[in-house]
């Protein structure tokens, strides 16, 4: 008996015709439609559960790609306008402007480094429950990693207001890192110069918490 739907055979049902009574053609009348609805929603089901996963996929390359492209190009404008400095004022600039500037092309290089680390586990650090990229963090350390590689912090005030006592928290220390580096960029963006940027923490029974403010617009609240 085939099982047919509006897309065509789903499949087939064999039975023993030698072996068939009166009873037998009306159960089996009854059981082949159901059969069939059973067997397509197991395949629409299926082919929906495909489609998901695949709208799932999509989104996620669209965010990383918004994501890497935010986060590598901070850096990369950083080690270009530094190299470029290098290249047209090599000759008029002091002993203390080039290692300056070099010092800034190593900080901004090593993001970019870790930003590619990032991608390359990135299957790894999606993992639900996995901690093989995950360490025990200073917070204050991190905080203090992401304003060293600040550009235009001469703009700004950065006030911070840490805790002595360590802020630990367990986590990918490059990942954490990125936020610190983001909220702080934000706040660099849209604050007024000459404004000030804090950066405030406190231990609390269970972990850290830590606020980064500025005196800029806010975010409005259609964008929340």
């Amino acid at each position: 008996e085939k099982l047919i739907t509006p897309r065509g055979v789903i499949g087939v049902l064999i039975r023993d015709s030698a072996r068939v009574d009166d009873n037998d053609e009306r159960d089996w009348a009854t059981i082949v439609p159901l059969l069939t609805i059973a067997l397509e929603r197991s395949l629409l089901f299926r082919e929906h559960a495909g489609r998901e996963a695949l709208r799932q996929s999509d989104a996620f390359k669209t965010a990383l790609l918004s994501s890497v492209s935010h986060d590598i190009r901070s850096p990369l404008t950083a080690i270009i306008a530094s190299a470029t400095s290098l290249l047209a004022y090599r000759d008029n600039l002091s002993r203390e402007s080039v290692e300056a500037l070099l010092k800034v092309i190593e900080q901004q290089a090593g993001r970019v480094d870790r930003y590619t680390a990032n991608l390359l586990n990135l299957a790894e650090l999606a993992s639900e429950g996995d901690s093989g990229t995950q360490t025990v963090l200073d917070l204050r350390e991190i905080a203090g990693l992401a304003i060293a590689g600040l550009r235009g912090t001469d703009r700004h005030l950065i006030v911070k207001q840490l805790p002595e006592r360590e802020m630990l928290m367990r986590g990918n220390a490059a990942m954490v890192e990125q936020i610190f580096v983001n909220l702080l960029e934000n706040a660099q963006r849209y604050a007024p110069a000459g404004t000030t940027i804090r950066i405030d923490g406190h231990v609390t029974g269970q972990g850290a918490a830590i606020s980064i403010s500025d005196e800029g617009p806010g975010i409005a609240p259609r964008h929340h």
